[in-house]
């Protein structure tokens, strides 16, 4: 009988740590889709990525400047607007707010994974 009440025990943990994470991840889902700010730059990050994949390379000019620009330009967010016209030609706007909901899933599942080495740690002291 102890043995059968201790799989139950440890199984209403583990599903109450499933219910908690999902219960996160949908939280996460509804702040993405409430709060929805885009950056000032994100036009341009898309026009910079468009680019990219007309010519097949990173641009050494600002082609995008009204006024006199430098011989040499370097554009180090240019992965970023690689990556945002990607998701958003392929997938649509639909793209960029899944990609906002994967990042805020990762940093939650690292700091959810981070807090249980923690607690085996000091478990172990």
């Amino acid at each position: 009988m102890k043995l059968y009440n201790e799989k139950i025990i440890n199984f209403l943990n583990t599903l109450k740590k499933y219910v908690f994470l999902i219960s996160i991840a949908y939280v996460l889902y509804l702040i993405t889709m409430i709060y929805n700010s885009a950056d000032w730059d994100l036009w341009a990050r898309l026009a910079v990525g468009s680019v990219f994949f007309q010519l097949g390379h990173v641009l050494h000019h600002d082609i995008f400047a009204y006024t006199p620009v430098k011989p040499e330009w370097v554009d180090h967010e240019w992965g970023s607007g690689v990556i945002f016209y990607y998701l958003v030609h392929y997938f649509g706007d639909n793209g960029l707010i899944f990609l906002k909901y994967l990042v805020l899933m990762l940093i939650f599942v690292f700091v959810f994974n981070l807090n249980q080495l923690k607690s085996k740690y000091l478990e172990l002291k």
